[in-house]
């Protein structure tokens, strides 16, 4: 990808794709300088400015991050991605853990995604704020079953209360968990077609 002159290409698609590749590289600056390309020639796409914003977060670049930010909330003012852009940001300046939280509970009555819901889990662990901990850590186990988070969210709440049988069980029998899983959701895929 370093020898293209990306400048030349036409295809949004090819000029994305690279920019995902540079991203999982780690080079956020690359990444971010491809997508550019992609940008100048659809100006007004919404998920190129709240990539673009997630990358200059990532490259340590809050000034830039906060330019895009501004951008997308003028094209999309109703996303709710703009909350998460908001809590990617002032993370990075290193915010108030109270307004982080504010942030999160308020994208959490919208959205209800693991990451994100065991960040705010882990939030308000760092400000001491138990019951709301363990409630939220119950909601993931609950909600997801199985996975990086769910995994998280037990070993949290194991900080604070012990967990229950079914509970201790799926950290036991986790690959077991993670089979039944896969087989259900096999099951599902048949059943559609």
């Amino acid at each position: 990808a370093d020898t293209i002159d990306w400048s030349k290409v036409k295809n949004i698609k090819m000029l994305t794709l690279v920019s995902q590749v540079y991203e999982k590289a780690k080079n956020y600056e690359e990444a971010k300088n491809v997508l550019l390309f992609a940008y100048e020639r659809v100006p007004m796409g919404r998920r190129m400015l709240y990539k673009l914003t997630e990358l200059c977060v990532k490259g340590g670049k809050i000034e830039e991050a906060e330019s895009y930010f501004e951008e997308f909330q003028k094209i999309a003012p109703n996303d709710i991605g703009k909350l998460l852009l908001a809590y990617q940001i002032e993370a990075a300046k290193g915010g108030d853990p109270d307004q982080l939280i504010t942030i999160l509970e308020l994208y959490r009555k919208n959205e209800f995604e693991e990451k994100w819901a065991y960040e705010l889990a882990w939030l308000y662990h760092k400000a001491g704020r138990v019951k709301e901990c363990v409630q939220l850590c119950n909601e993931i186990i609950l909600w997801f079953s199985v996975g990086t988070y769910v995994d998280r969210a037990l070993n949290l709440k194991m900080q604070y209360e012990p967990l229950t049988p079914s509970e201790q069980e799926k950290l036991v029998n986790k690959k077991k968990f993670e089979a039944r899983v896969r087989a259900v959701e096999r099951e599902f895929e048949r059943r559609e077609y």
